[in-house]
């Protein structure tokens, strides 16, 4: 509320010299325009501007625009502006409206994503409906930085329902042919350019990423057999993204995949557990998810090896993981995989659970070796949960 919604009292006062007064004063908004700098008065849009919102607030002292109607609770009062502050206000008023239904659908792919089935705040074909009207053609093509704008929302609303219909109702979406358009979606997504801004950090939590709706969509495909070759490989690409959320969402989408795409799946925790043994040169500085070029040739090398093992077939063995004076290990970066595991499924494998003791074990001398409790924790529970 503004002090706009005290007009009324006064311009339907019962008491004509306050109806009169307060008439009189609104008329003269416009002649005595409240510049905030002496500079504004000698601008002639600052003017121009200012005049316009004055006489948006004008209208508030005049009876004949306002209206009253009978509503079940009783009745509502509001007022109506004259036809010319309509028109010049529908511009405005029409951007709000996009921007909400933009919102809406981003909101409805959320929360489907969230609880893992759909939300009833809209129908499914009114979602996906939507978000194919907010397309444009050079989506996916600028830089794009989560969370920093919400004109975003358009983007992530788009990627959101992609995500979501395969994920919470792949069924529906294949009888609706939208699955190679989910597909196309998430790809684009997935490799769209990244934008750094200065409060980036490799612990950003946004769920509403692109990249964060692209890697549990494409685990999605995944796992109902609608993958393809560019699918695996840019759900590989994302293991490299810096921001942690990404890296965590390729594991949540790949989690009912284990039997299904069982080289893709070892070849992405492989590649995750490869580039947390970073060379100590590498070193982070706290949060910043900066790459030198340098570091970008080694995870190229890593990247093009785990690629290489996933055209040909091969399930790779974990790298090993040992205390080193030339390597450190991005502990933050393994949890992303570990505790998406399907420990369940994997440990009814003898050959799984064995790579898997053996990595635990692993884990804890190098806690134990780096003196780190906090991980130790963690991985005396993976322990215990492999055991």
């Amino acid at each position: 509320m503004d002090i706009r919604f005290l007009a009324m009292r006064y311009a339907l006062s019962n008491d004509p010299t306050l109806r009169k007064a307060f008439a009189e004063a609104a008329v003269a908004f416009t002649d005595n325009l409240p510049f905030m700098f002496e500079e504004e008065k000698a601008d002639a849009e600052a003017v121009l501007a200012l005049k316009q919102e004055m006489e948006g607030y004008q209208i508030y002292g005049n009876q004949e625009n306002y209206r009253m109607e009978q509503t079940d609770d009783g009745v509502r009062i509001f007022v109506e502006p004259p036809e010319h502050i309509k028109a010049r206000n529908q511009p405005i008023i029409d951007e709000i409206s996009e921007k909400s239904s933009w919102l809406s659908v981003y909101l409805w792919a959320q929360q489907s994503l969230e609880k893992g089935e759909v939300s009833d705040s809209m129908p499914m074909d009114q979602a996906v409906n939507a978000a194919r009207a907010f397309q444009r053609p050079d989506d996916f093509s600028t830089p794009y930085a989560a969370g920093s704008n919400p004109d975003n929302y358009r983007l992530e609303a788009i990627v959101g329902v992609a995500a979501a219909i395969v994920v919470t109702h792949f069924e529906w979406a294949q009888e609706h042919s939208l699955v190679d358009w989910s597909r196309s979606i998430l790809i684009a997504a997935a490799r769209m350019p990244s934008l750094k801004t200065l409060l980036d950090s490799r612990h950003t939590n946004y769920t509403a990423d692109v990249k964060v709706s692209a890697g549990r969509g494409l685990g999605a495909l995944i796992e109902h057999g609608a993958g393809n070759e560019e699918v695996e490989q840019e759900l590989l690409s994302l293991i490299n993204d810096p921001h942690l959320q990404v890296v965590r969402s390729v594991f949540t989408g790949l989690y009912g995949s284990w039997n299904i795409a069982s080289v893709l799946c070892w070849n992405a925790f492989s590649l995750c557990l490869s580039l947390c043994l970073k060379p100590r040169r590498f070193l982070p500085i706290g949060f910043d998810e900066f790459r030198q070029d340098e570091e970008q040739q080694w995870i190229g090398q890593v990247m093009r090896q785990h690629v290489n093992n996933l055209k040909a077939g091969i399930v790779p063995s974990l790298p090993q993981i040992a205390p080193s004076e030339d390597v450190i290990l991005m502990w933050d970066i393994a949890l992303q995989a570990l505790l998406n595991l399907p420990m369940s499924k994997l440990l009814h494998h003898v050959e799984a659970k064995t790579s898997l003791l053996q990595l635990a074990d692993e884990l804890m001398d190098w806690t134990i070796n780096e003196n780190r409790p906090d991980e130790d924790d963690i991985y005396r529970s993976l322990c215990a949960t492999i055991g």
